[in-house]
């Protein structure tokens, strides 16, 4: 049985493809100090993966971490962000990016987002 049962995870584990990694390295000392250090595990993990989410439980801080996620790829690329989310998160995310000390802008068009870009 432990045979069967070891050819079948060996089977499984042959299957596992891990994605390349696409991300670049940061130091914790470049994340927002106001982040709680499990959000800046997170943070770090998340931009030196690149493609990689944020998906923690309630009450973590995944707004915080988001937004920080956003800000550092922006000053890594010199190019903005563009987040989307639902509406009802938007005060949320005005409330965190306050505190992070980041402006944010709502936008309901291409049309609003362009005029942001090309300020």
């Amino acid at each position: 049985m432990t045979n069967s049962l070891d050819k079948y995870y060996s089977f499984l584990e042959s299957k596992i493809k891990l994605a390349d990694s696409s991300g670049f390295e940061i130091s914790q000392d470049d994340i927002n100090p106001i982040c709680k250090p499990h959000q800046k595990d997170v943070i770090q993990w998340c931009i030196a993966g690149g493609r990689r989410g944020a998906f923690l439980k309630f009450s973590l801080g995944k707004t915080v971490i988001n937004l920080e996620i956003a800000r550092l790829i922006s000053k890594h690329t010199e190019m903005p962000s563009l987040m989307g989310l639902p509406l009802g998160a938007r005060l949320e995310f005005f409330k965190d990016a306050h505190m992070l000390g980041l402006n944010v802008h709502y936008v309901k068009s291409h049309d609003e987002m362009m005029k942001l870009y090309l300020k």
